[in-house]
């Protein structure tokens, strides 16, 4: 028999190989749970988990780079990689910055947090 266990006991790595799976799932337009992609958010942002981040940053890597090169076109392809990796190390702590001490709540399935307004290049400060 097949054990299928829920999100919440899956290691790390575990988790990211099945929401790589259900990127890829996605991506073909097929629908998708996308249980593990959250149980990740969830650990990063309601656990304060290192090894979370750190898979959440792998997953989104590609993406973030894409959304950079769209929003600044003139930017070198040498230039991309610090851009992304600069994006990533302030997210966490920019997310646990509205109540210091406190985790964010996380309930019955979702995770909420207030919008943070993202400075755009060249809007100084």
């Amino acid at each position: 028999m097949i054990e299928v266990r829920s999100p919440e006991h899956l290691t790390i790595s575990e988790l990211l190989q099945e929401a790589h799976q259900e990127i890829q799932v996605y991506l073909r337009k097929q629908p998708t749970v996308g249980a593990c992609a959250f149980e990740l958010f969830r650990r990063a942002i309601g656990q304060h988990d290192e090894q979370a981040w750190v898979c959440l940053y792998e997953l989104c890597h590609v993406a973030v780079g894409s959304w950079v090169l769209r929003r600044l076109p003139a930017v070198q392809r040498e230039d991309l990689e610090p851009l992304v990796n600069g994006s990533a190390p302030g997210l966490p702590q920019v997310l646990h910055r509205q109540r210091p001490g406190r985790s964010l709540p996380v309930a019955a399935g979702t995770a909420t947090r207030r919008a943070t307004p993202i400075p755009r290049p060249g809007a100084g400060g």
